[in-house]
């Protein structure tokens, strides 16, 4: 028998959840407990997340004595990095951390192996995550390449303690661009020196993202062309220059040197910005950076704003592939440890949700109904109610992501530090996104 998770759900999540599992025939298939194999698992994450999966890989280790799971943890930016040399060696984990934004560098039946097959004999089991959702492990050529475990998407996070002291009113759903502009100006009038209204998102591509879709445009067209206009970049830059300019922002030296990733180094963990964009799944772990920085402020959450063509949010999925060179035993155990990650309700208790909202609709339910879940996690999974009816999913071509987010940060850069006009940089954007992912 397998020891108690350290996060175990809730007796009252438990009942809910057997419930809907028999309702819903959520029944994992049965896999021999002498299953056997060595396989390796990668992931990207923070200190957090890695413990997380770690508890999930020895609860996954108990359950299947037979089987060794060799975990592979990474830092954002280099676990892409490192993933594409694995691949083109034959080097890669059996069990890859994948996501849709990234997965056409890789949708390749020669770097990962497509599940179809394995999903339709009922040896990987997908009861209970949305079709639409499911589909997000799709590639360009219709194979599955992996099964989602978690929905991401981004939120404006508020700092409502301040926001509310200062006498405003917390904005509601159905903002736009230029009253979320209004009110960090009308914000930063009662804030002090060294603290701003708003985080500078001229650089961030999730913010960019939403503007572009948010304008009626794309980022990418289907044949892997830029499918945004020089006029929705220039506005873009014109947004952020002006809300900077006026010192609504942070300068244009903080922008640059602090470390966005690093979250107990972001002026919104540490109480001296009010309004930032960040994912969903982040807010608890900035509340806990908050309330030692500040003791006694509250962060929430609230969607992006409408653009004249309506919401621009973007919808994504991480999750679960499995390495085209990982064969027989090991597949094996690579299939029970899918299975497992993305069903057993203990394992789904553990993550909480940690790398976007979990994808199968029981545990999701149990998340919300169990009374120890995280104020945070709540607020991300309630959100997702909000965001997910009205989200489009970007579509990236190879390439593309790292094009223009790595595109947009050194453009933008230059504006803000006077090396160029928008103007000049919406067109630098545009002709520099176009050669990296011809």
């Amino acid at each position: 028998m397998r020891k108690k998770a350290k996060n175990n759900i809730g007796r009252t999540s438990v009942a809910l959840l057997v419930g809907a599992l028999m309702s819903s025939t959520l029944i994992t298939p049965a896999i021999a407990q002498d299953l056997t194999g060595d396989i390796r698992f990668s992931w990207w994450g923070s200190t957090t997340r890695n413990a997380k999966a770690e508890q999930i890989v020895s609860m996954f280790e108990e359950e299947y004595p037979g089987v060794s799971v060799s975990p592979e943890p990474g830092e954002w930016g280099s676990y892409w990095d490192k993933l594409t040399v694995q691949s083109a060696s034959g080097n890669q984990p059996c069990a890859i951390t994948m996501q849709s934004r990234w997965l056409a560098q890789y949708s390749d039946p020669a770097i990962l192996t497509p599940l179809d097959d394995l999903v339709e004999s009922g040896a990987i089991n997908t009861a209970g995550i949305a079709p639409a959702v499911l589909d997000g492990g799709r590639g360009a050529d219709g194979n599955l390449y992996f099964i989602p475990h978690g929905v991401f998407f981004f939120t404006v996070y508020m700092n409502k303690t301040v926001i509310e002291e200062a006498g405003l009113e917390m904005p509601g759903e159905g903002w736009t661009w230029d009253s979320m502009a209004e009110f960090a100006r009308e914000l930063a009038t009662h804030l002090p020196d060294g603290s701003y209204a708003i985080g500078n998102g001229g650089t961030g591509m999730d913010v960019f993202t939403n503007w572009v879709q948010g304008r009626g445009e794309a980022l990418f067209n289907a044949d892997g062309s830029v499918g945004f206009t020089k006029e929705t970049v220039q506005g873009f830059f014109d947004y952020w220059e002006a809300l900077r300019q006026d010192g609504i922002t942070e300068a244009a030296d903080q922008m640059s040197e602090l470390p966005d990733n690093v979250i107990d180094d972001t002026l919104l963990a540490n109480g001296r910005i009010m309004i930032d964009f960040r994912p969903a799944n982040q807010v608890d772990a900035h509340q806990r950076v908050l309330d030692v920085a500040a003791s006694g402020q509250e962060l929430t959450m609230l969607g992006y704003p409408a653009g004249p063509a309506g919401y621009g949010d973007d919808l994504g999925a991480n999750g679960l592939a499995i390495g085209a060179n990982c064969d027989g035993s090991d597949k094996d155990a690579a299939v029970a440890f899918i299975n497992f990650f993305t069903q057993d309700p203990e394992a789904a208790a553990v993550y909480a949700s940690d790398n976007g909202v979990v994808s199968v609709d029981a545990l999701r339910e149990a998340q919300l109904q169990d009374p120890a879940t995280s104020d945070g996690q709540l607020q991300a999974v309630n959100m997702l109610g909000v965001v997910g009816p009205r989200a489009r999913t970007a579509f990236f071509p190879a390439g593309g992501y790292a094009a223009v987010s790595s595109t947009l940060m050194s453009t933008y850069e230059a504006v803000a530090f006077g090396q160029m006009s928008t103007e000049d940089a919406a067109e630098r954007l545009i002709s520099q996104v176009t050669r990296l992912v011809r």
